[in-house]
């Protein structure tokens, strides 16, 4: 019998495994070049980004 739609469970799993997959290629592929993405952090709470930051780092991530 043909299934149309996957349980919930099922569905969340595959996409969790596809994420982490995909994220474990990227950081792979960032870590191999000499001056890999670093991504800025701003402890939680206490500060945020100024919009000029926050716009470089993006247009780097999008290769905009």
């Amino acid at each position: 019998m043909i299934r149309f739609f996957q349980p919930l469970a099922d569905n969340w799993e595959a996409r969790r495994r596809r994420m982490i997959r995909e994220t474990e290629q990227y950081l792979n592929k960032n870590l191999k070049v000499k001056k890999p993405l670093v991504i800025p952090t701003v402890k939680d709470g206490v500060g945020r980004f100024p919009r000029s930051l926050t716009r470089l780092f993006w247009n780097k991530i999008l290769g905009l």
